[in-house]
């Protein structure tokens, strides 16, 4: 099983073991964060090249991506990226990721479990350097997830004053403002 680990950095772990190799790659390990964001959803071939080789171009871009996800099936199976037309989706029948509960947790108001879940900012310390556009998109990411963080201590906080306990409110409300 895989397990793909985007808040507060980026961590892939087949079987237990982190994963090295060609497949490592900053590039190819992209290809899937941009794929877990948009869980069960595809995403074009044309947006993923363009995000991640724009200093390519269109065919030489997407040799790139066709390369990526190759050596990606490779080392992690064939079945975990599909291709659908011209677009690619992320398989979460062999991948776990960190990203997809949270959302889910969010998406349910599931707010502690999301909380639990909320490692730190999307991609921690990452970058991929000369890519305006990917520092472009991952900037948009962190947003969002911080957002959906904040939404989530917020109604802890309201939810446990509500509740007459100020106690844990005030510890919601630290938690926020520490974020």
């Amino acid at each position: 099983m895989l397990r793909l680990t985007l808040l507060g950095g980026f961590r892939l772990e087949h079987d237990g073991q982190l994963l090295t190799g060609r497949a490592s790659q900053n590039k190819r390990l992209v290809v899937l964060a941009v794929l877990a964001v948009a869980p069960g959803q595809r995403v074009s071939r044309d947006k993923l090249s363009a995000l991640l080789w724009p200093e390519h171009d269109a065919e030489h871009a997407r040799h790139q991506l066709t390369s990526s996800v190759y050596e990606l099936r490779r080392a992690l199976g064939g079945e975990l990226i599909w291709s659908v037309g011209d677009d690619l989706q992320l398989n979460l029948a062999l991948v776990t990721a960190d990203v997809v509960g949270f959302l889910a947790a969010c998406r349910d108001q599931a707010w502690e479990q999301a909380v639990a879940l909320y490692g730190g900012p999307f991609l921690d310390g990452f970058h991929i350097s000369g890519s305006v556009e990917f520092e472009a998109w991952l900037q948009l990411e962190r947003d969002r997830f911080a957002a959906a963080h904040a939404t989530a201590l917020r109604s802890l906080a309201l939810a446990a004053e509500q509740a007459g306990d100020l106690a844990a409110a005030v510890g919601w409300w630290r938690r926020l403002v520490a974020q």
